[in-house]
């Protein structure tokens, strides 16, 4: 064990690094079978690999300038009501339920319209249309097929917000956004995360940085990653506005700082199978 940790070094919590490339490879066998179609599309094996991928050009223009305009007008109505009530101790301390800090100058927004089809169908499936994302949503949740379409009656919205990040926001500590379903066994993803920027994503106005293979059951042993070599280097996906990120609720990842004078809105949806019940950390 001593020679090969000298070829092949450690990583973040002292486990041997071909150790963990072959448990990695291991679940992959045995999860893959169960998890994909006959004919799995490429972009769902990169999920199921490294934890996430992207679809490009998921909404238009025009809905995105429609999102964004949403997001700012509702966020300068929460903070007026705030400022107008003396309540700002209160959104330092935990928030509200429609805006809570996630960080320095960075808020999580729960906006009503965002969740009715009717005020922004192109979140939602409806009889005639769904999402861009949602088809592989449906794949890499397993659902199976009906119609040609996925499966994607079967997929659950859980979820509907947006992230905004102002300027001088700060790095996020790395996270996860919920826990494995089992410590003993790695398991199939069970929750699937889309982001989608209304802003192109540059290095300087903060993209998410993600942990790719992060997902894997035994990225958890020993702890945190904050100040510690990752397995894999961190990836920081850079979008056109529009465009959705998807990945494993379990995988690592953090917002990073914007650098930028312009505001950082990011559409998030989360998407799990119908009638499945878990918890979510917060």
């Amino acid at each position: 064990a001593d020679a090969a940790d000298d070829v092949f070094g450690k990583d973040e919590f002292g486990v041997n690094r071909c150790l963990r490339d072959r448990l990695n490879n291991l679940a992959l066998e045995r999860i893959l079978p169960a998890v994909v179609s006959s004919s799995p599309s490429q972009a769902c094996l990169d999920f199921h690999q490294d934890g996430w991928t992207t679809v490009d050009e998921a909404l238009t223009e025009d809905e995105v300038n429609e999102l964004h305009d949403c997001v700012v007008d509702s966020f300068n109505t929460y903070m007026r009501e705030i400022n107008s009530r003396d309540r700002h101790h209160v959104l330092e301390q935990g928030g509200f339920d429609v805006i809570k800090k996630r960080g320095y100058n960075r808020y999580d927004l729960t906006i009503p319209k965002l969740k009715q089809p009717q005020s922004f169908p192109c979140l939602h499936r409806t009889a005639t249309r769904a999402p861009p994302w949602l088809p592989l949503v449906a794949e890499i949740l397993n659902t199976g097929r009906e119609d040609g379409r996925c499966g994607m009656s079967q997929v659950e919205l859980k979820h509907v917000g947006c992230m905004l990040s102002l300027p001088k926001s700060a790095d996020q500590s790395i996270h996860t956004d919920g826990p494995h379903l089992s410590e003993e066994e790695h398991l199939r993803a069970h929750c699937v995360n889309v982001f989608v920027p209304l802003e192109d994503i540059t290095k300087s106005i903060g993209p998410t940085e993600l942990h790719p293979r992060s997902q894997f059951l035994w990225s958890y042993w020993g702890g945190q990653l904050d100040g510690a070599e990752d397995h894999l280097a961190p990836v920081t996906p850079c979008l056109n506005k529009g465009a959705a990120l998807l990945f494993d609720y379990r995988l690592k990842h953090r917002g990073l700082a914007n650098k930028t004078q312009r505001l950082r809105p990011v559409i998030y949806l989360t998407y799990r199978r119908k009638g499945d019940n878990w918890l979510d950390k917060d």
